[in-house]
């Protein structure tokens, strides 16, 4: 019997490695802060190419023209989104699906608002989703959660704190996802540098009241032991990191780092996981081990409980309509998800409890409220295709827009190029 039951255990664990957790992550700074290498670093991999974002104020430079504000503020190029999808896993055979979203040309225009609101609009969509599944007469059994769990703001250290943007941002955001603040390229800081850009950054989170992930009272801390480490963790708030794309051999061995050249000593090599240089390893260790399943948890059962209530209430700006949930055969929903706060589940899909479903009072009502439900939701997924169209059309728009102001910039490249080999 012992060996029947064992075998069993062993099948059931076979079968839940094969589902990956899945995990959305939301990379978000402005250009030349290191995203495209904090995503590398992260996934141990080369998935992303550097430097895709493109600056419009390179033309003005390369035309040795006098900057024309008004005319820079005409050629403006909004944000746009950088979807990846990543399968992690460790010795255990333990898988991560990661979905990563990273925030191309971000705070590159004089007016960054649309870029704040874009992607706000972008998270709250997946709230959305979410919402219209719970109230489905007939839910998908294989619906996915695209909800971002967690944002990783990247701020650049320039020794004044938060800018006015990293403000704005930040508490927009913070309202509808868990926020890191991550304090990049911590290697160009000295010692007293990164503990000054450190304090500066805290001191105004804590002044303008932004609403940051907080590894103490987000959690249960069910012993000391974990009370203390997520206490040593708000400590380190925001994590300094170094990133590298490259690879290098140290004493035999392979060693993601960085490589600074022209020392008397000769070439030297960081190692990004050395924990005494930067909070690199830290950081992974939080996300893909320690809380991952915290911040899973923290964005369905506060962020997404408390924009449902909004939208129910009709105290939110969504533009979904649900249903009227006050008629006599309506029940009120709520989402749950089926994980362990301390263990892998083999189960990703969103799992709907219905309440006790109210009896009707003669049948020919219960009729007619099916009917009228039926429309409602027939209603409802015609609004949502309307906005998934629009919101392609947008993104097509925009990219035609930016194609558009590449090949004018090819063109005087070329008319540059032919005046000087009329020169020559």
């Amino acid at each position: 019997m012992s060996s029947i039951l064992a075998a069993n255990s062993d099948f059931r664990k076979k079968k839940q490695l094969k589902r990956s957790i899945v995990f959305n992550i939301l990379i978000a700074g402005k250009p030349g802060s290191g995203r495209s290498t904090l995503i590398n670093s992260l996934c141990g991999r080369n998935i992303v190419q550097g430097g895709t974002s493109y600056s419009k104020l390179d033309k003005f430079y390369n035309n040795e023209e006098t900057l024309d504000l008004e005319e820079i503020s005409k050629n403006e190029i909004p944000v746009s989104l950088r979807h990846e999808i990543v399968e992690l896993e460790d010795d255990n055979g333990i898988k991560i699906q990661l979905n990563l979203t990273d925030t191309l040309n971000l705070n590159n225009n004089l007016n960054s608002q649309p870029d704040i609101q874009l992607i706000n609009n972008f998270i709250t969509s997946h709230f959305d989703d979410v919402l219209l599944e719970e109230n489905r007469l007939k839910r998908n059994p294989r619906f996915k959660d695209s909800r971002i769990h967690v944002c990783l703001y990247l701020i650049e250290p320039t020794g004044h704190g938060l800018r006015e943007f990293d403000i704005e941002f930040l508490k927009k955001i913070g309202e509808r996802c868990n926020i890191l603040p991550i304090l990049c390229k911590g290697d160009t800081l000295t010692e007293s540098e990164l503990k000054l850009n450190k304090r500066l950054i805290t001191e105004d989170i804590k002044y303008h009241k932004i609403p940051i992930y907080d590894f103490v009272s987000n959690n249960n801390n069910e012993d000391d032991e974990e009370y203390e480490y997520n206490e040593y963790l708000n400590g380190l708030l925001p994590f300094s990191v170094i990133g590298s794309n490259d690879i290098y051999q140290v004493n035999n061995e392979e060693v993601r780092g960085r490589k600074y050249e022209h020392f008397a000593e000769g070439n030297i090599i960081i190692d990004i996981e050395d924990a005494t240089k930067s909070d690199f390893v830290t950081l992974r260790n939080v996300l893909f081990i320690s809380h991952l399943n915290d911040f899973k948890e923290y964005t369905h059962e506060i962020l997404y409980e408390k924009y449902r209530t909004e939208t129910l209430s009709g105290n939110s700006n969504s533009s979904v309509h649900l249903p009227n949930t006050n008629q006599k055969s309506f029940s009120n929903t709520s989402g749950s998800y089926n994980e362990s706060k301390h263990e892998y589940t083999n189960n990703e899909n969103l799992s709907i409890e219905e309440s006790p479903t109210v009896i009707p009072d003669n049948v020919d009502d219960n009729k007619d409220t099916s009917y009228l439900a039926k429309e409602e939701q027939i209603r409802l997924e015609e609004e949502k295709l309307k906005q998934f169209e629009l919101r392609i059309q947008n993104e097509l728009l925009l990219k035609r827009q930016e194609l558009l102001k590449r090949e004018e910039e090819l063109r005087q490249i070329e008319k540059r190029l032919e005046l000087e080999a009329q020169y020559k």
